[in-house]
């Protein structure tokens, strides 16, 4: 319907930035492409951590996770290594060292004395003042306090004060921003400070606060470098500077194109946000701990997290999430599928049956990582709509896919069915859980969400918010005359593939349950009626979704199975044009589906399987390599956690049977052949890979 981009940029060019602004619906984020500016103002972190006894409550406890005290709290990854991210450590943080060993931040307190050695030690903050106004209370908007007011002043407590100094940025269909970090960052003790002679006000939009102007009059730019102003053309011209980083920073903003967000509390950012950071740090040590290649999906994970408390006496700050490398591939938002999937499907993936390459590179592959979501990690989500998901296509062109890249973790919830087996299986596991469950604020299945979400109660697969996202019913599948049969098409898709993934990783087949009960008193025709006619649980009352929920769960799995298949049959049969009537039936597929799921997890069978599953599963194990008089060495007493053969010591190199992959670089323990090392030193005989089949050398 809309292929003019696809006309206006040659292969080299394609970003998702390009597709996410120029490629969406609305107007409002069709800007988004232009480059613009981060304003950059510091902070003394000296005051921030001596500034009274400010708490952001229980779940900043952890010293590990969490630097700072009082008035700042710095989250962090235990498990990233930051050496990987020096380009914005040095920019944002530039006080604190990296240790060269182990890639950890350093902060400068005193652990014994509690007190901050030498300083002083900036702590920088980006301010996105295109999509900010003059009254704005997101951190930075007026460093010096409003004249006359109470409020404290930024200036006066934390010795604020706003630089002259800018980070490129350009928008996105969101609250974050893609910007550009260099590994020089930005000298604090040289870079320009307004000082109190000088007007430091920033360059808000135009008009205060007139929703029809989107941008102000003075558009943020980084310092002139010849680079092209978009995107994709910045990132074509950067392409060899080993010297940048792109990452996405979310910050407060009074709007996101015209839509206001001190509405929704948006125009801040949360001080729950640590809860995305937790998010993080299981996936992070979960793909860690398993290896890359064990999973199908991508997930873009938040690194960093920094709140103040700010003049409101609220916290507001930014966090950072580490976009990864497109290198060698496209990547495609899903919430520009409807203006441009069409086009994309018919130049890349040369397909005329754009219907089918989507549901081939987008529908199946989303349900099988929503699964893979919760049986490696535990997370369900909640709301996540098109929004948080891109489609990775190798550039050699083809019609299918390579993954999905899933954003935005933090808009996820802890399965309490699914971590009692993972709590069974690894004792990192049940940390993850009690941190979670003790913490006020915490979001599991069972516990009330707040902030504007309806209480799932039960596990979901949540296709709804997905495919039935008012923005993603427009453009082309609106046009094609038929959009309530393609939205269920795709939704079934998805959640069978959702099935389809429990079944080959823990087990999952329809006639698990061999006790029969009772099932519920009610008859299936009453409780199918219900289920048709439920607009799914982000839309009934409370009490109406409970009864709900508790009478599916009470059915016996084949009584699920007979409503499954029939409501599939209804939604694969809809009328063309009968988006309504879709809806209700994807939610009852969807409801069914996560009931059987559920029941069977919360089965013997299932907490057994699945525990078992990550018992038995191919582990990386971090042998901790040192160089020890000029050969490699292990740590004393290591052994293969599965078969209990040690295979080295401290004053050895290695001995014994390890095995490492030339193609697909695990490293097994002969003898069980079922755990891997992450590093390999010589090759001697071969043996056959168990995943891939490739020739395996005996290392030793």
């Amino acid at each position: 319907m809309y292929d003019d981009i696809l006309k206006e940029n040659n292969e080299a060019l394609w970003d998702w930035i390009t597709w996410e602004t120029l490629g969406n619906p609305s107007e409002k984020f069709q800007k988004g492409n232009e480059l613009r500016g981060f304003g950059l103002w510091r902070a003394d972190y000296t005051k921030l951590c001596s500034a009274g006894r400010s708490s952001l409550g229980s779940e900043h406890s952890d010293p590990e996770k969490e630097l700072g005290r009082a008035d700042i709290r710095i989250c962090v990854l235990t498990t990233c290594d930051y050496r990987k991210h020096k380009a914005l450590i040095q920019t944002l943080l530039p006080f604190m060292p990296i240790d060269k060993n182990t890639g950890k931040l350093q902060d400068p307190h005193s652990s014994t004395r509690g007190t901050l050695k030498k300083g002083p030690y900036y702590v920088l903050f980006p301010y996105n003042y295109d999509d900010n106004a003059w009254n704005s209370r997101a951190l930075g908007s007026n460093l010096r306090g409003p004249r006359g007011s109470a409020m404290k002043s930024l200036e006066t407590t934390y010795d604020a004060a706003r630089l002259e100094a800018t980070l490129p940025r350009w928008s996105t269909a969101s609250r974050s921003c893609i910007a550009v970090f260099s590994t020089d960052g930005v000298d604090v003790g040289t870079a320009h400070v307004y000082g109190k002679t000088e007007r430091d006000d920033w360059p808000f939009r135009n008009g205060k606060n007139e929703r029809e102007k989107i941008f102000g009059t003075t558009l943020a730019k980084g310092k002139k470098t010849g680079q092209g102003s978009t995107y994709s053309a910045f990132r074509s011209d950067q392409k060899n500077n080993q010297k940048i980083k792109f990452y996405s920073v979310k910050t407060g903003v009074h709007y996101v194109g015209t839509e206001e967000q001190k509405v929704n509390d948006k125009d801040l950012l949360e001080s729950n946000s640590v809860h995305a950071m937790h998010r993080s740090e299981l996936i992070s040590r979960t793909m860690d701990q398993y290896g890359d290649a064990a999973f199908e999906a991508r997930y873009q994970i938040e690194i960093l997290t920094v709140l103040i408390k700010g003049q409101y006496s609220e916290w507001d700050g930014y966090q950072i999430r580490d976009i990864g490398d497109s290198d060698g591939e496209i990547w495609f938002p899903l919430l520009a599928l409807p203006s441009q999937g069409k086009a994309f499907a018919k130049q890349w993936g040369n397909d005329d049956d754009w219907v089918g390459f989507w549901g081939r590179s987008f529908a199946r592959p989303l349900g099988r990582a929503k699964a893979e979501m919760l049986v490696y990690f535990g997370l369900q989500h909640m709301t996540a709509n098109a929004q948080n998901m891109l489609v990775a296509f190798d550039r050699k062109r083809g019609k299918k896919a390579k993954r999905v890249i899933l954003r935005d973790v933090g808009d996820t919830l802890y399965n309490d069915h699914f971590f009692v087996a993972l709590g069974r299986a690894r004792g990192y596991y049940k940390q993850a859980w009690d941190e979670e469950a003790n913490d006020p604020q915490g979001v599991t299945l069972t516990c009330q969400i707040g902030g504007g979400y309806e209480d799932p109660y039960m596990t979901r697969i949540a296709t709804t918010p997905i495919f039935f996202f008012p923005p993603f019913m427009g453009g082309d599948i609106a046009a094609s005359g038929k959009p309530a049969k393609i939205l269920a098409a795709w939704a079934v898709q998805h959640n069978r593939a959702f099935i389809e993934y429990m079944g080959e990783k823990i087990g999952y087949r329809a006639d698990w349950q061999e006790d029969w009960k009772d099932g519920s008193d009610e008859s299936l025709t009453d409780i199918g009626k219900a289920i048709r006619e439920s607009p799914g649980f982000d839309k009934l009352t409370q009490s109406k979704y409970v009864k709900l929920y508790k009478k599916v769960n009470a059915l016996e799995a084949r009584q699920r199975w007979h409503l499954i298949r029939e409501i599939e049959a209804e939604c694969l049969a809809v009328g063309d044009k009968d988006t309504a009537k879709a809806r209700l039936l994807v939610s009852a597929h969807d409801l069914l589906l996560s009931s059987e799921v559920e029941g069977y997890v919360k089965s013997p069978e299932g907490k057994k399987r699945l525990a078992d599953y990550h018992k038995n599963h191919p582990q990386i194990i971090d042998l901790q390599l040192v160089e020890d008089r000029g050969s490699r060495s292990v740590n004393e007493g290591l052994c293969c956690s599965m078969c209990g053969k040690k295979h080295g010591s401290k004053e050895s190199t290695f001995l014994g049977n390890w095995h490492r992959c030339g193609t697909c670089s695990r490293a097994y323990c002969n003898t069980c052949g079922k755990w891997w090392l992450s590093r390999a030193v010589l090759f001697e005989r071969a043996r056959v890979c168990e995943y891939c089949a490739g020739k395996t050398e005996l290392i030793g």
